[in-house]
């Protein structure tokens, strides 16, 4: 996003050292989100377990994060360069970052809302009122929506003079410039407060909520799920819940049941902790002068959420970690349910070595 604060010489980003340390940062975060999330997209598309609901806004994260992942060696570019490059003609390139970051980053925030409000209707509200709302059609606008509103407070500032974007030459880093103090300080607190409380008040509600509701009905649910009783609370077997909120399948009702004692004592404070300390420290850095020198590292920080959630998947969710271990296994048929593109590509392998055998055995 935003590596900047003020357009004072009072500090500058200039110890190579630290620039090289940072960059090396950088480097690591950027290779882990590349692996992991397109881990995250080629699970999805080779097995039909993980193709559902929840399912469609990990995707539109991991889409996100890798986009930010694939451009972030611009910014250690930027970090060791001594010379023009990215500045003068070639300052797009620092521009371009720029932009893709923070609506990556920004796009992956609302993505993580968007799951959060998405597991308080799958938990709270009936079947009927969840599959009413989650249609594939809505969820189609509802996930652009999680990238049109980065791009408008991303793009819209620069377009109506309140801001640039390119190479900031305080920090060595790709980031935003202005000429006008007064205009910067505008840009700033238009893309803070326009990616991040919003979102983390919708977090903070929802599983606030969650709780309250497993509070309520944990005796109940325990009841209903002893007596092998259909609930209308909650979703057909084939949805999971992301972001590693853990299900017990009813194999009489075909219905998933949320195991309480996880989503409160795991799930809920792992997303909240880390949305805050993943975004807090470059927030609070971005407004107080006197933790410029943070700036750098708490720009890591942010970074590193691109790569935070596939490890976290890995670990936690259970048909992420099958089918994870399947694809680095190589283990192409145990992979559960396989789609239909991996039983083409089988089918398209299968036919690849027929050929090879019976050009073999015409040589012979």
């Amino acid at each position: 996003m935003d590596n900047s604060t003020t357009n004072s010489t009072s500090y500058e980003f200039s110890d190579y050292t630290q620039r090289a340390i940072v960059a090396t940062l950088f480097l690591i975060v950027s290779l882990v989100g590349i692996i992991g999330n397109s881990l995250v997209i080629i699970a999805v598309l080779l097995s039909k377990v993980l193709q559902t609901t929840t399912i469609a806004f990990i995707v539109n994260m991991s889409t996100a994060h890798l986009m930010c992942s694939l451009v972030l060696p611009w910014d250690v570019v930027a970090l060791l360069s001594t010379g023009d490059l990215p500045r003068g003609d070639r300052e797009w390139l620092c521009s371009v970052t720029t932009v893709v970051v923070s609506i990556t980053i920004g796009c992956g925030i609302y993505t993580l809302a968007s799951l959060a409000l998405n597991h308080l209707l799958l938990i709270a509200r009936p079947t009927t009122t969840y599959l009413k709302i989650f249609t594939p059609k809505k969820i189609a606008v509802w996930l652009m929506v999680t990238w049109l509103i980065p791009i408008f407070v991303i793009l819209l500032p620069p377009l109506i003079n309140l801001g640039e974007v390119g190479f900031n030459d305080k920090f060595h880093l790709c980031g935003t410039k202005s000429s006008d103090q007064a205009k910067f300080i505008i840009y700033n607190f238009i893309r803070v407060f326009g990616l991040y409380p919003i979102p983390l008040l919708c977090i903070i509600v929802c599983y606030a909520l969650i709780w309250a509701h497993l509070r309520r009905h944990i005796g109940e649910t325990v009841s209903s799920v002893g007596d092998d009783t259909p609930t209308n609370k909650g979703i057909p077997m084939e949805e999971n819940l992301g972001a590693g909120i853990d299900s017990a399948r009813s194999s009489s009702a075909s219905l998933d049941t949320i195991s309480p004692t996880h989503m409160i004592n795991k799930t809920m404070p792992f997303v909240v902790g880390g949305f805050i300390v993943l975004l807090l420290p470059y927030a609070v850095c971005l407004f107080i002068s006197s933790f410029e020198p943070a700036v750098p590292y708490a720009t890591t920080i942010l970074f590193s959420s691109c790569c935070v959630n596939p490890i976290f998947y890995g670990i936690r969710h259970r048909d992420f970690k099958n089918v994870f271990g399947c694809i680095l296994r190589r283990r192409w048929n145990d992979i559960p349910q396989p789609s239909p593109f991996l039983k083409a590509t089988r089918r398209i392998q299968c036919c690849s070595k027929r050929s090879v055998v019976h050009a073999d055995e015409h040589v012979t």
